[in-house]
């Protein structure tokens, strides 16, 4: 049954890093799984697929009782609808395009459309309207796709957050009631989603609260350590990409990582990982970490086999993984300006 269960996280994980095309390949080339269980929920997740990105028959829902932010979410369900299906066609300027004829016509901001035109691709006029109706939101770019995050409530806690160079205390703003969960949960229904996210201009940590238990191992490696090492990151070395931060914050991860969770982590990062583009940061991330520690456990590329991983402990993961860490850190100690530290840890194996 595990097998198969890796079987259909294989299917679903390229939609995760915003490839639904793979994703529809993969569900046509597999007919059903011989557990019933399994085979239940693929068959069922199947037909969300072809409804949402084949067929196009899938029926909208009303995202919440208020008018603005429901139009404001169709807007980009449609365009992620297409974006996801490697069809771009100009679909980002088509995008803000009806964004600002929207906002103008429903009067919703004092800017005239040609102002709005200039500047909506910031943000600021569309976070004005949205807090204007009472919610709270995020814009990102999630593996080259506009992503948006709108919620309604939210709560804080301060946490101190051991890491190898250093311990911070950190105040976490947890989402408590989300009504736009972004393109990765648009785009895998629920199977993919942001656990979270550092804000230096907040000065604070985002948590999508009902990802984790608060009291886990999850919790306190795979979000607080792993987003904290972010936000020492990004005020330390600003020019950093995506990809190499992502690296460094998995990094941290398995360097705490017990035998509870490690072995899930690097399965997760092997499934999900993609040497193809490196804008899809965690595929990428994922992929250079597992080639890095295959080539100093095992000697080889990289190691597939979830088996030969789970003959290792989870203090020789520990260790080696701190020991590219640690290399990553004396590249960016000695040129904090570097964008780019992946390809160089290589060097060191």
């Amino acid at each position: 049954m595990q097998e198969q269960i890796r079987t259909y996280n294989k299917v679903i994980s390229p939609a995760a890093n915003g490839d639904v095309s793979l994703t529809l390949l993969r569900l046509g080339s597999l007919n059903k799984f011989k557990n019933p269980l399994v085979n239940s929920k693929y068959q069922k997740t199947k037909k969300k697929y072809i409804a949402r990105f084949s067929s196009f028959t899938e029926k909208s829902k009303a995202t919440c009782n208020n008018s603005v932010i429901n139009d404001l979410c169709t807007f980009y369900h449609d365009y992620w609808k297409i974006k996801l299906l490697n069809n771009p066609a100009n679909c980002d300027s088509i995008l803000y395009n009806k964004l600002s004829h929207y906002l103008v016509n429903k009067k919703l901001t004092k800017l005239n459309f040609e102002e709005l035109s200039s500047t909506i691709q910031n943000d600021s006029e569309l976070t004005k309207v949205i807090k204007s109706e009472g919610f709270y939101c995020k814009f990102m770019l999630i593996n080259g796709i506009q992503d948006l995050l709108i919620w309604d409530k939210q709560s804080q806690a301060e946490y101190s957050v051991d890491l190898p160079e250093t311990k911070i205390d950190v105040n976490v703003i947890f989402i408590e009631s989300y009504v736009s969960r972004g393109v990765s949960d648009y785009a895998t229904f629920g199977y993919s989603q942001i656990g979270g996210w550092a804000s230096n201009k907040d000065s604070s940590l985002f948590c999508n609260k009902g990802t984790y238990k608060l009291k886990s191992e999850m919790f306190q490696n795979s979000y607080l350590k792993h987003e904290a090492i972010h936000f020492v990151d990004l005020k330390n070395y600003p020019n950093l990409e995506s990809a190499d931060l992502e690296y460094r914050a998995k990094l941290i991860e398995l360097i705490y990582c017990t035998d509870k969770t490690i072995f899930k982590r690097i399965d997760e990062f092997i499934i999900a990982a993609s040497n193809e583009n490196r804008e899809n940061a965690h595929a990428f991330a994922n992929y250079h970490l597992i080639c890095q520690l295959s080539k100093k456990i095992f000697r080889k590329e990289f190691e597939a086999d979830i088996t030969k991983w789970k003959s290792l402990t989870s203090e020789d993961l520990n260790k080696t993984s701190l020991e590219l860490f640690q290399i990553s850190s004396e590249m960016l100690k000695a040129n904090p300006n570097l964008n780019r530290i992946i390809e160089n840890v290589y060097n060191f194996n």
